[in-house]
């Protein structure tokens, strides 16, 4: 019990330095705390007060015992009462005056705690008659707080044994386990009291014991935690006494398991049988010559079982120097069926071994056979069992006495039974209690059991006394033919008999044994991460090999005769020797549970002021998904330090509070198998903090964007969770909505979880949403939104044509206007409520990314020709999110230049029918450009700019167009064929030169005589020809003679 003092006071003292308060007694004051110091009226370091002073000490936190443990008290005649309760009207606990420790002072260490029955959970304190004397310092003592009584549950009975109640046997031992579950889950501050019923007791987890008697017996298992809340656990059991059972008749069955756990049968029909399959029980040995020589009036060879009696060889051979069918007990009387064989020494051996029994022996029991070694080691587990143990254990003179002789095949010979560590054989007087008067015991550590007297009757065997189970060994050499030969004799009368029981499969020399299954239940395994070696129990000898196999699979490269595995599965070994003989074991392995540090994986608690935490949340947190909780034991603890060393655990975890905002909790995860703690641990660390759940009351309206299709639509009420708790982490809290805030409060009608994130609402319901604390109970906050419908859609923009326009030849760009598409992709909808964006890109469409809007749409520039695709959203002004997107498409054409025109111009003769072909002029105009073009001719300037009335259109043939004037101007159009709006004009000139000789007379001259010539005044014909239309100042009248020279 002061070892868990010890814990507690460190638990107590850390609470109160770190995180507690100093409260002095006042009178007539009552407080409220889970930790601190409470000290006598004057403090600490100050003599104590005269007068009288009642003091209240309540828990802070509801449903939990307020507990004190005084570290120093010294109050001289001064007397501390303490109550069970609120005030002094509760029942007196304990009155304490002097000194701690003092025959009226607190013990160190002693816990005192208000009672289960006490509601309050307070202690009350009257001190009274100190006396102000510096001697007398008064207290100190630890406050701190409990839970009320845990209780304890069980698999079963409470008591485990690892034998069936009702198979117990007289003497035989027991292992007593407690199966255990307090409710705290704690298992290191328990301790266990066993009452045997037969006036003995133990403590601790697991005991053993053996009862010798065979009345009924009421077992008892008193569980205590540190508080003193108990429980107690009780079965009956009534042991059954047995004897072993021989067999020596021939034949005879022995029902036994085979080397893998079956059940199997076999038949014994003589010395042989018993020898190989029994004694050596190896399917290497290589045994021969077997003789056995004995009572010639009875069997004195046999095959024992010791019957789940005490006797602690389970089962092998016996053979004696009298009738081995009186061997079974109880013990009835004295063996004394020698006398059959009275020739002395028949044997000599025994004289070589012991000299002092030359001369004196007789009835000689020899077991001799060959055996051929395949080992390098030779031992055997036997005991030695006598009559003589009573009342002939001080000298030699009747003292039986047996050897066991190896020779190997040069003729040496030793004595194997001797007293371990000596050179004695082994008799009544060399392994001796020392019981008989006269006598002092001699290796009395090898002696087993006495059975005469009051056991006599319980007696398994029917001997005065035994040894304890020795074993006999030496080293041999592998492949060498050894000879043994087992003696027990009488000496110096032929009374009193004596025994050797050989165990069954224990002549061992060279057989694999991997020992027992390393089992949790078996507990001699170790930690999860430990390394446990297998060792085959042989050395490896010349030309001998070992194969290892796990779960049946061979481990390549494993070829020794030890295996270090860390790793649960089963493991078999095969050892060959050099003859190709094999020898096989195989053993289960397990680990104990063990916590795995990468599933340590504790949540952050949270819990409102003034309510407390429930640490135990996390525990299943703390193991993997693959473990069971059960097999852990999971305390938490204030300090890092406290967890690794597993003092001073926090006491009440599902109600833990503490001062301050955020704590730092150490969780410690150990594994508990067969009824205790096993060692195997792990620590972690996770965060406490109280934190309020605080929701916005100004949270923002839910919007959802809808096409006018429908007056409801699906919301994901989810989406108001991050703003609503003010940068809290919505992980850690649950959420709820509800339609009416009284619903939301009593958290009642919740909309189903199944809903919340496709919520069918119409625009305008308000929703009330409910955040609760997981961590705690009644932690919650509430607040409310709206839920908007946003509609908008988008008109059909290939309604209208495609918006086409003609490139600038000067600056080779087109500019467009985009706007007349906005009345079309607003459909109706108001322009004030509603807003159109256009973009170059698709991409920025989608995401509505203003940012890359065409920022003038009324004068959009493109600098190639072609087509090219503007994409379209209407946008709902009161959500930004909501919008809707389209597309058309403008192109660009290409504007014709006129490159060149020609004049024209001909001679008239006032007819105007003189005609020209306009089109020479066509690809003139058209030049080097390259794309599709319409060529026409117009009267007018006006006319071909706006492509109307071409004189094709007026009837006119442009090939063989007769001009309407001696001097006209002719328009020409040239343009694109796609888009005819894209042109260019010019003009050329056509001219009419009229000329004519509208009249001329006859002119008649003399002949001058005397020259002989005649002349004439042509002149006169001048106006003449001029006529009406003609002058001189726009022709000319010139005169030819016949040779058309000019006159």
């Amino acid at each position: 019990m002061k070892r868990f003092y010890t814990l507690l006071l460190f638990s107590i003292i850390s609470v109160s330095f770190t995180f507690g308060q100093d409260f002095n007694m006042t009178d007539g004051q009552t407080v409220n705390t889970d930790t601190g110091n409470f000290y006598d009226p004057d403090g600490p370091n100050s003599p104590t007060s005269s007068g009288e002073f009642v003091y209240t000490i309540c828990p802070q936190t509801t449903d939990l015992l307020l507990v004190v443990e005084f570290l120093e008290f010294l109050t001289g005649p001064g007397e501390l009462e303490i109550y069970d309760g609120a005030d002094t009207s509760a029942d007196l606990l304990f009155t304490f005056s002097g000194a701690i420790d003092g025959n009226d002072g607190p013990e160190t260490g002693q816990l005192i705690t208000a009672s289960d029955s006490n509601n309050s959970g307070c202690l009350t304190f009257r001190f009274s008659g100190g006396v102000p004397n510096n001697a007398f310092t008064g207290w100190n003592a630890a406050i701190s707080v409990r839970e009320p009584c845990q209780t304890y549950s069980t698999t079963g009975t409470g008591i485990e044994t690892d034998i069936p109640i009702n198979e117990i046997g007289y003497g035989q031992v027991v292992t007593f386990s407690a199966d255990v579950i307090p409710s705290s889950g704690v298992y290191s501050d328990l301790e266990y009291f066993w009452s045997f019923g037969d006036g003995d007791s133990d403590t601790g987890q697991t005991v053993e014991h053996a009862f010798q008697n065979s009345a009924t017996n009421l077992v008892t298992l008193t569980v205590t935690d540190q508080y003193g809340c108990s429980a107690s656990f009780a079965i009956e059991i009534t042991p059954i006494v047995r004897f072993i059972e021989v067999e020596a008749n021939t034949p005879y069955n022995i029902n036994r398991e085979d080397e893998d756990g079956n059940p199997e049968t076999i038949t014994i029909n003589n010395v042989n049988d018993l020898v190989i399959d029994v004694l050596v029980d190896n399917d290497c040995a290589n045994v021969s010559n077997i003789n056995f020589t004995g009572n010639p009036n009875a069997p004195s060879i046999g095959f024992f079982d010791n019957n789940n009696s005490e006797f602690p060889i389970e089962s092998g051979i016996v053979f004696n120097n009298g009738n081995i069918n009186n061997v079974e007990g109880p013990n009835q009387g004295i063996q004394s069926d020698g006398g059959w064989n009275n020739t002395v020494n028949s044997e000599p051996e025994l004289s070589a071994f012991i000299p002092s029994i030359s001369g004196s022996s007789n009835d000689e029991s020899v077991l001799t056979f060959d055996f051929e070694a395949v080992s390098e080691t030779l031992s055997f587990d036997f005991i030695f069992a006598s009559e003589e143990y009573e009342n002939y254990q001080c000298n030699d003179t009747f003292a039986d006495a047996f050897v066991f002789i190896l020779t190997d095949q040069n003729g040496n010979q030793e004595n194997l039974a001797l007293v371990p560590g000596t050179t004695d054989p082994i008799s009544v007087t060399t392994v001796s209690p020392g019981t008989q008067t006269g006598c002092s015991p001699v290796n009395a550590d090898f002696f087993g059991e006495e059975y005469f007297g009051d056991v006599e009757p319980v007696a398994p065997i029917e001997y005065q006394g035994r040894t304890v189970v020795l074993t006999a060994s030496t080293n041999i050499n592998p492949g060498e033919v050894y000879n043994i030969k087992m003696i027990i004799a009488d000496r110096g009368d032929s009374a009193y008999d004596s025994a050797i029981f050989l165990s069954a499969g224990s002549f061992d020399f060279g057989t694999v044994d991997l020992g027992n299954d390393i089992l949790v239940e078996n507990d001699n395994t170790l930690c999860v991460g430990g390394e446990i070696t297998l060792n085959t129990g042989l050395e490896l000898f010349q030309g001998a090999t070992v194969e290892w196999f796990k779960d049946g699979v061979l481990i390549p490269g494993e070829t020794d005769i030890t295996l270090d595995v860390d790793d649960e599965g089963v493991y078999t070994v095969v050892y060959t020797y050099s003859t190709g003989c094999t020898t096989e074991d195989t053993i289960v392995v397990e680990f104990l549970p063990t916590p795995i540090s990468e599933s340590l994986l504790p949540d952050p608690l949270f819990a409102c002021e003034g309510s407390t935490f429930n640490l135990r949340l996390n525990d299943d947190n703390l193991i993997d998904d693959s473990q069971v909780l059960s097999d852990f034991q999971i305390s938490y603890f204030r300090s890092l330090e406290n967890a690794e060393n597993d003092i001073d655990r926090i006491v009440n975890p599902t109600t833990y509070s503490f001062d301050g905002t955020t704590e730092t909790i150490y969780a410690r995860i150990e594994g508990f198998a067969n009824n205790q703690l096993t060692g195997c641990s792990e620590v972690t660390e996770f965060q406490i903090t109280y934190q309020d759940v605080e929701i916005s009351q100004d949270l923002s309206t839910l919007r959802q964007c809808s096409d006018y299709s429908s007056n409801e639509i699906n919301f994901d009420l989810t989406q108001v969770e991050s703003e609503a708790l003010n940068g809290q982490d919505p992980n850690n809290f649950n959420f709820s909505y509800y339609l009416t805030e009284d619903h939301a409060n009593n958290s009642v009608n919740e909309i189903p979880q199944s809903e919340v994130e496709n919520y069918l609402a119409s625009s305008g319901t308000e929703i009330f949403v409910r955040a609760d604390n997981p961590s705690t109970t009644g932690c919650f906050a509430i607040g409310s939104f709206i839920l908007i419908i946003d509609n908008v859609r988008i008109g059909d923009l290939t309604s209208t044509e495609n918006i086409s326009e003609c490139q600038n030849v000067d600056t080779q760009q087109t500019i467009f206007d985009l706007t007349p598409k906005t009345d079309v992709a607003l459909d109706g909808q108001d322009s004030s409520d509603f807003t159109v964006n256009y973009f170059e890109n698709e991409q920025d469409a989608l995401q509505n990314n203003l940012d890359n809007a065409i920022e003038n749409p009324s004068e959009y520039t493109l600098n190639s020709l072609g087509q090219k695709v503007i994409y379209v959203t209407v946008t709902n002004n009161e959500n930004p999110n909501c919008f809707e997107v389209s597309n058309f498409i403008i192109e660009a054409f290409e504007t014709p230049l006129i490159e060149q025109l020609q004049n024209f111009e001909a001679c008239g003769d006032f007819t105007l029918t003189q005609t020209f072909d306009l089109t020479q002029n066509t690809n003139l105009a058209i030049g080097n450009q390259n794309g599709n073009y319409n060529v026409s001719y117009y009267l007018t300037e006006a006319e071909a700019n706006s492509g109307t009335n071409s004189l094709t259109s007026q009837g006119e043939d442009i090939n063989n167009y007769a001009p309407i004037n001696e001097s006209q101007t002719i328009f020409v159009r040239i343009e694109n064929s796609g888009f005819t709006e894209c042109f260019s004009a010019g003009s050329f000139e056509i001219d009419l030169y009229n000329v004519e000789v509208s009249s001329v007379q006859d002119l008649e001259s003399c002949i001058d005589p005397v020259t002989g010539v005649a002349e004439f005044d042509l002149t006169q014909n001048t106006d003449l020809a001029f006529g009406e239309d003609q002058d001189e100042t726009t022709h000319a009248v010139r005169y030819l003679d016949a040779s058309n020279n000019e006159i």
